[in-house]
């Protein structure tokens, strides 16, 4: 028999006493909001997991089941979480029907073990004075954006704002043991005003965790995972990464500053860690895998003192997940996370590990196990935007596979749009549960004409292939990709060009029929006989609404392809992720930018998460000077009036305008379509302003019912 293209990333995975059937590990990247106020894993929960299950994963590391007090955190946690209760015993029966639906496919599950949402303790004295250069992890980054000008309002660092929120002075660990269920920690009641520990943008906000509180926690990490043991979990999950976790904070040197037998040297450091680790193992035995989270080196902790800890963790631990920081939106030639890992193995680490990775190419993550730089790899957007990654990984399809836009909307949409989870490119994510319920048999072979070669028509092109029927695409322009098109350009879109790619080769790999340069009309329809017709020709751009925008030649869809034609020194009006974007194409090509919005930071629209930073510092390294807070009240050619949080009234001359007011779709331009053929849609752009999201659900929504 000839070897499979991927035969090292599914070989099975030796983990004491249990076997992964592949090298795939699903990591703590559940889609937020997927579920309403169930308090165990809902239909829509359940469905994900089995999907990634069914698809090749051998092991799942779950979500935190103990995270019920989420629902009191403050502004900076969205508080749409999924929330669990484990301590209820109906609930008990919901976690461990889950573990039983994720074994019928032959998956692994292990649970997080971290207690840092319900015991809010901290690892140093609240009293004591913060030494010089030490370090507050997740928002020790520079503010968003640019330098500050007088038009911009003061700013605050996300910790400094958290820091100035009311202390109190009770104890909310005291009677922490809950009755009914010894060692297992009560839900916190957490006063106003406080925060729980732990979790990105929650800072420690209770007392010094030593002396009964040590114990206390010692106890409640055993109790949990003799619970996970009781409830048909094959394992538990701990977090080591500092800026996540309290645990992981006594190892980071710089958010450790004890003076007691658990500060100073590294041996002191990583003491009471070891301590909760083998407490863990002598209490749940051989049959239950320990899996951990590598701690964050560079800023606190070296490569050497992690190996040093590994490989004391070795007798007690069986996975280690490792996951190299770098910036996410830079084109990586290797994958960063796998030369970590090999450095640990030659340090001599022996555990096996798994990376974490933005790294998505198939045949090299199957390259780098065979290498033995890792054992395994754990690439949840991979996982999140393929459905049906086991059938590519069984029939060695690797072309396939859907790249990741790094969009990171499965983490939520934005700030500014619903709470629900989503992923931009594989519209099945958070319908899996109901899908039964709305796609609709083949029940006759059809010839469909999709009027628009954008991502919304190409989409559906491949999903009415799939299903049997036969798609023409008809396209205007002598090239496929609509407003996408775009990524053609600036360098920063080069995740949206490969997908762009990755489409274009789609319709060459499942022989879809396109027509370039050919204009549709109705009469050409009607003419072939086709027996439906989905348009998708997308909307047209308009202005805001601000004086003069009308009369203004460029917008942030158009200038793509024309920097040539515009000036020097440009204005660009707006701050959503279109206007961002703009901005900093333009200055990448060498203009000089001033980017007007309304808002304190551009890119509102995106990803609150990860985006929106991502886009202010990438606006800040090109050179953008951003006016925010900011209303534009007038537009004449070659100058902007606008006025600044202060009510002050300012003009700036420019040599142009770029202006951004969304997108409108053109109702009668679809409209002309609506006989030519039995069955008419019209998808995306054409029948609501969206994003490319909507476009795509459109376009998987009108092909289930053809």
């Amino acid at each position: 028999m000839a070897e499979r293209r991927y035969n090292n990333l599914t070989e099975p995975l030796q983990l004491r006493n249990k076997t992964m059937k592949s090298r795939f590990v699903y990591p703590v990247a559940q889609p937020h909001f997927l579920q309403a106020n169930e308090l165990y894993p809902s239909d829509p929960i359940i469905a994900y997991y089995m999907n990634r299950a069914k698809n090749g994963v051998g092991l799942i590391l779950l979500h935190d089941l103990t995270n019920l007090d989420q629902r009191i955190m403050g502004e900076y946690d969205t508080g749409h979480f999924a929330m669990y209760d484990l301590d209820d015993k109906g609930c008990q029966n919901g976690f461990t029907q889950f573990a039983e639906y994720m074994h019928y496919f032959g998956t692994l599950v292990c649970p997080e073990l971290n207690l840092c949402n319900r015991m809010p303790l901290q690892v140093n004295d609240p009293d004591a004075p913060v030494p010089p250069g030490a370090g507050f992890g997740f928002f020790g980054g520079p503010p968003m954006g640019n330098e500050a000008d007088d038009d911009d309002p003061p700013v605050e660092d996300m910790m400094t704002m958290l820091m100035k929120r009311d202390k109190k002075e009770d104890d909310p660990l005291d009677g922490i043991l809950g009755p009914g269920n010894p060692g297992m920690p009560k839900k916190t009641e957490v006063p106003e005003g406080r925060f729980i520990s732990g979790g990105p943008g929650r800072p420690a906000s209770g007392p010094q965790l030593k002396g009964k509180y040590m114990e206390y926690y010692i106890k409640a990490t055993v109790e949990h995972a003799k619970t996970y043991k009781n409830l048909n979990m094959d394992g538990g999950y701990i977090d080591f990464a500092e800026h996540n976790f309290l645990i992981g904070k006594f190892l980071n040197s710089k958010m450790n500053w004890r003076t007691d037998e658990y500060g100073g040297s590294l041996e002191n450091r990583m003491r009471f860690p070891l301590e909760v680790v083998k407490a863990v193992r002598e209490a749940v035995g051989e049959d239950f895998i320990l899996a951990v989270n590598c701690p964050s080196t560079g800023n606190g902790l070296t490569d050497e003192e992690c190996a040093i800890f590994l490989k004391e963790l070795e007798p007690y631990i069986d996975l280690i997940q490792l996951r190299k920081g770098h910036s996410d939106h830079e084109p990586y030639p290797v994958c960063t996370s796998a030369e970590a890992a090999a450095y640990m193995k030659a340090q001599g680490v022996k555990t096996p590990i798994v990376v974490s990775t933005y790294y998505k190419d198939l045949d090299n993550l199957d390259r780098i196990i065979g290498e033995g730089k890792v054992d395994g790899v754990a690439p949840g957007h991979l996982m999140i935007c393929n459905e049906n990654m086991g059938e590519i990984l069984r029939d060695g399809n690797g072309e396939d596979v859907r790249p990741c836009i790094e969009c990171h909307i499965c983490r939520g949409s934005s700030s500014t749009s619903d709470w629900m989870s989503h992923c931009t490119i594989n519209p099945h994510i958070g319908m899996e549960h109901q899908e039964f319920r709305f796609i609709k048999p083949v029940d006759k072979l059809k010839k469909v004409a999709i009027v628009g070669g954008g991502p919304g028509g190409m989409n559906c092109a491949l999903y009415l292939k799939e299903r049997g029927h036969t798609p023409v695409i008809f396209e205007a322009s002598d090239e496929l990709g609509g407003q996408i098109k775009s990524s053609n350009y600036p360098k920063f879109k080069w995740e949206l060009k490969r997908y762009l790619d990755w489409l274009k080769n789609q319709m060459v790999r499942k022989d879809i029929e396109v027509r370039l340069n050919t204009p549709a009309t109705p009469e050409m329809i009607e003419a072939e006989g086709f027996d439906a017709v989905v348009v998708a020709i997308g909307g047209q751009a308009k202005a805001p609404k601000v004086e003069g925008a009308e009369d203004c030649k460029w917008n942030g869809c158009n200038i793509y392809g024309h920097v040539d034609e515009l000036g020097q020194k440009v204005v660009v009006i707006g701050g959503s992720s279109t206007a961002a974007e703009a901005a900093c194409y333009l200055a990448e090509c060498g203009k000089e930018v001033i980017e007007i919005s309304r808002q304190n930071r551009i890119g509102y629209d995106l990803n609150p998460i990860r985006m929106i930073n991502y886009m202010g510092q990438k606006a800040q390294k090109l050179g953008v000077k951003v006016k925010k807070q900011c209303k534009t009240l007038k537009i004449e050619p070659g100058k902007v009036t606008y006025e600044n949080y202060k009510g002050d009234v300012k003009t700036i001359e420019c040599d142009d305008i770029v202006v951004n007011g969304g997108i409108c779709p053109d109702v009668s331009k679809a409209a002309i379509f609506r006989n030519s053929a039995r069955e008419y849609y019209v998808i995306g752009d054409a029948r609501q302003s969206g994003t490319m999201r909507h476009a795509i659900r459109d376009a998987y929504a009108v092909a289930q019912q053809i």
